[in-house]
């Protein structure tokens, strides 16, 4: 996966998943996908070691969490 695809993946997230009170209390992985949707260059290591292919959505899930938190900023 290269930074094309997973900011291509986090869009279709962002448009295709539920948030709610119930999926997404906080909003962190919203915010962490906007963040992952954002034109990026994004280390490739980083990329592989979190994303293992084009429909891993749990860890797509995963990391917008991370990245969505405020404790992370």
């Amino acid at each position: 996966m290269n930074n094309q695809q997973l900011i291509e993946m986090a869009q279709s997230a962002l448009e295709n998943w539920l948030f709610d009170e119930e999926t997404d209390p906080n909003g962190a992985i919203k915010r962490g996908l906007e963040y992952l949707a954002s034109p990026g260059d994004y280390d490739q290591e980083v990329i592989d070691a979190r994303i293992k292919s084009g429909d891993d959505w749990d860890a797509l899930e995963e990391w917008a969490l991370y990245l969505g938190t405020p404790a992370r900023w």
